[in-house]
């Protein structure tokens, strides 16, 4: 479900007054702007290029209200509407000079972007005043909902991706397919505390489904033509195929339909299914690999077992790069520092929802040799993020590594990918202090570690970078 984010855009004002021992009027005060009127030229100049980053988000990014505060009354003035209002996020371009007031912005309750110029034309009165504001804010541990951003758009765009994944996991409707997996980080109902804290950090709310439902469910549904189009474009756009049983892998199509039908109904954003650690292949004589990996694909997190900190995860990671992830089993490898990463229900659109798909063979869940699902054939150099978050979500290890290959053939699950990480032994000293054994590896393509440690800050996560 798409979600339009709103971000209110402000503007301090210069306003000359008495100095400090009240014995003078100052000429000038810091920054370029003298008057309200060039800090209206100045808002005109920053529409425009606010514009330019609303086409790149498709239109998903609303920028709004364009406020010009002189005064610490100013902003709390603001404060109630933009607390109560549909306002996601604030950007304060800071014209003016600002600290002396900056905990009136304490107020809003929403994430906070500082944005000053200190090196790019024209100077603003925020100028050289950054790590004076960030020292403020670590010292009353505000950084979390706050950070300052010094004349680069390119880095205000990370953070409005913060802002905006932090948005959709709070309005995000997430589906649960059978129970949660019982046993989770070597704790039983470890998902159950894992779904409250989600709750309690984000609002998400999870409607459960039984498995005897969606077994009546799946009864009911028939075959379509459209399906069967659906199986043969699957194969024929496939590298090549192997141990598929064509009843199971075309009602891993059916299956399909089922699961974006219930999604659709419900309107959600997310869904897991417990498919492994139950009975319910044996029931429908298929797997749902195809489902989740077309799911991810369309832009629905989906991810199996019925784990909820690996579907957190995976949430904040697409909402942040606007691409699928990839979930798997992880195998560390101390003598090569590197890792393995492996799965059955890999998405094939890696570089983005918009992009092409990478290529993959035609193949069957590999435990049962049922169903049908990609095998993904990733690319070799590619540079990747790497996340763990634990069942307390307490923290998230947060690394880069580079693909060095793929589909190696060992017997595990279908798509395979091995890569080497920077840091390899703090990275593994990382995730044994704070990572559950067994605990699902999340890969996504490209270096994201700073966009995913400034939402794990939103979300009062520790993020653990390596």
């Amino acid at each position: 479900m798409k979600h339009r984010i709103k971000i209110r855009v402000m503007f301090t004002c210069p306003v000359l007054k008495a100095g400090i021992t009240e014995g003078f009027t100052p000429v000038n005060v810091w920054g370029w702007a003298r008057s309200d009127k060039q800090v209206a030229e100045e808002i005109e100049r920053v529409k425009k290029d606010l514009s330019e980053i609303e086409r790149e988000f498709d239109g998903e990014i609303e920028f709004e209200g364009w406020d010009m505060l002189h005064v610490e009354d100013d902003i709390l003035e603001k404060s109630y509407e933009i607390q109560t209002g549909d306002i996601d996020g604030v950007i304060v371009f800071g014209v003016a000079q600002f600290w002396g007031y900056l905990g009136s912005f304490y107020t809003f309750n929403k994430p906070i972007i500082f944005f000053g110029r200190e090196y790019t034309e024209p100077p603003y009165g925020f100028n050289l005043l950054t790590e004076h504001i960030n020292w403020i804010l670590k010292s009353i541990g505000k950084q979390g909902w706050a950070c300052t951003v010094v004349d680069s758009y390119e880095k205000l765009k990370k953070e409005i991706r913060a802002i905006r994944a932090f948005a959709k996991l709070k309005k995000a409707k997430v589906i649960c397919i059978g129970k949660p997996n019982e046993w989770k980080g070597a704790e039983k109902w470890g998902n159950y505390r894992t779904i409250r804290i989600m709750q309690e950090k984000t609002g998400i709310n999870v409607k459960f489904i039984s498995l005897d439902e969606i077994e009546r469910e799946y009864e009911k549904m028939e075959e379509t033509e459209n399906m069967k189009e659906d199986y043969q474009k699957f194969l024929q756009s496939a590298e090549s195929q192997h141990d598929l049983d064509e009843d199971s892998a075309r009602n891993a199509v059916k299956f399909y339909y089922l699961m974006r039908k219930i999604v659709e109904d419900v309107e959600a954003d997310a869904v897991t299914i417990n498919c492994y650690a139950t009975n319910l292949i044996d029931r429908i004589g298929t797997t749902p690999c195809y489902a989740l990996a077309r799911l991810n694909d369309e832009g629905i997190i989906a991810a199996c077992e019925a784990d909820f900190s690996a579907l957190f995860n995976m949430m904040m990671v697409s909402y942040l790069t606007d691409r699928p992830c990839f979930m798997g089993d992880a195998v560390y490898n101390e003598e090569r520092c590197n890792v393995i990463n492996a799965h059955c229900s890999c998405p094939t659109k890696l570089s983005g929802y918009k992009n092409r798909g990478e290529p993959y063979i035609a193949t069957s869940h590999y435990e049962s040799e049922k169903g049908l699902t990609p095998q993904v054939i990733m690319k070799k150099g590619q540079e990747i993020t790497i996340t763990l978050l634990p069942t307390n979500m307490e923290s998230m290890v947060i690394a880069k590594g580079v693909i060095t290959d793929v589909n190696m053939g060992y017997p595990m699950c279908r798509t395979q990918v091995e890569f080497k990480v920077e840091n390899f032994d703090e990275f593994l000293k990382a995730c044994e202090d704070n990572i559950n054994f067994f605990e699902h590896m999340v890969n996504v393509y490209g270096d994201h570690r700073e966009e995913v440690a400034r939402l794990c800050r939103l979300l009062g996560l520790n993020p653990i970078i390596i």
